[in-house]
């Protein structure tokens, strides 16, 4: 599967924790609402938009934070997504970066022979 987007911004981040990365996303958002003058419509919270994925690290806490601000986002009349749990509905956005999801699955070729 080949996927294709254009990366609108990059965050560098010294405090690798799940609240530092809710602070940051939502802080994010807010920014871009600022900018574009309304909210970012996601297809899979909102049904609206055209922003499908997030492409992230493999990084756990990075993930989380971003469930932990979706999970407020979610509108269920529209999405159908039920769940209040931040871990699921993050699965419906997320996407690891190829480039991370190698390096994280090359740690393990050292178990095999």
């Amino acid at each position: 599967m080949n996927y294709t987007g254009t990366p609108i911004a990059r965050v560098y981040c010294n405090h690798e924790s799940r609240q530092a990365y809710q602070l940051i996303w939502t802080e994010w958002f807010k920014a871009v609402k600022k900018v574009m003058g309304k909210a970012l419509q996601m297809k899979a919270l909102h049904k609206q938009g055209k922003h499908a994925v997030f492409m992230v690290d493999s990084s756990a806490p990075q993930i989380q934070g971003l469930g932990d601000y979706l999970i407020t986002q979610n509108i269920t009349s529209a999405s159908g997504i039920e769940t209040k749990d931040p871990q699921v509905i993050v699965q419906h956005v997320y996407r690891i970066c190829n480039v991370h999801c190698k390096r994280s699955a090359t740690v393990f070729l050292d178990f095999f022979d």
